[in-house]
């Protein structure tokens, strides 16, 4: 076996996770907020508790996570 595919494979065992911590922090404002908050939302939660990220990439970090907020409906008026 060659050294540069062997050690290329033993430096990518070993690199972290990126975007691990984020990734926590969203899942858990998602759930506490139950689903309604969305990634706008979300980002300036974020931005508040001091984790400045984009909001593109809190839309893609939500993504990988599946985490979709529910649509709400609007009430029908008959009167209009």
């Amino acid at each position: 076996m060659q050294q540069n595919p062997f050690y290329y494979q033993v430096k990518m065992h070993c690199r972290e996770v990126p975007y691990a911590v984020e990734k926590q922090k969203i899942r858990e404002l998602f759930h506490y907020h139950k689903g309604r908050y969305g990634y706008r939302r979300i980002t300036l939660a974020l931005r508040n508790e001091g984790y400045p990220l984009n909001h593109k990439t809190v839309r893609k970090l939500m993504r990988e996570e599946q985490l979709a907020s529910n649509l709400r409906c609007k009430k029908y008026q008959s009167y209009r």
